[in-house]
């Protein structure tokens, strides 16, 4: 059952946001994007955007950290990807929440 915030955007839904080409598209995306920082410690950041019913993102911050430049450059590589395919709600376009975990070696 599809479940939402306050403000109208979606946390459960009949069909996910999707990057543009799927998972492993994104993969590529954030592999060819993604710079470590030199001095950044291994771990996952997670960061927490909301992908909105035209698929632009907005609203992308960091719900688990490693640090002030690791997580600076997560952040940078979320905000610049391409428009995603919108989630749908009974056949409908909707904005949800989606979270991308980035692990760092």
């Amino acid at each position: 059952m599809p479940q939402k915030r306050e403000d109208g955007v979606y946390y459960v839904v009949d069909e996910l946001a999707e990057y543009p080409g799927g998972h492993d598209a994104m993969i590529e995306f954030v592999s060819r994007n993604f710079r470590k920082p030199a001095n950044s410690k291994p771990g996952i950041v997670l960061v927490n955007f909301v992908v909105e019913d035209d698929g632009t993102i907005r609203d992308a911050e960091i719900m688990k950290s490693l640090g002030k430049e690791i997580d600076d450059e997560a952040l940078r590589v979320v905000n610049m990807m391409p428009k995603w395919k919108p989630a749908k709600v009974g056949g409908k376009v909707v904005a949800m929440v989606c979270n991308i975990p980035f692990i760092v070696k």
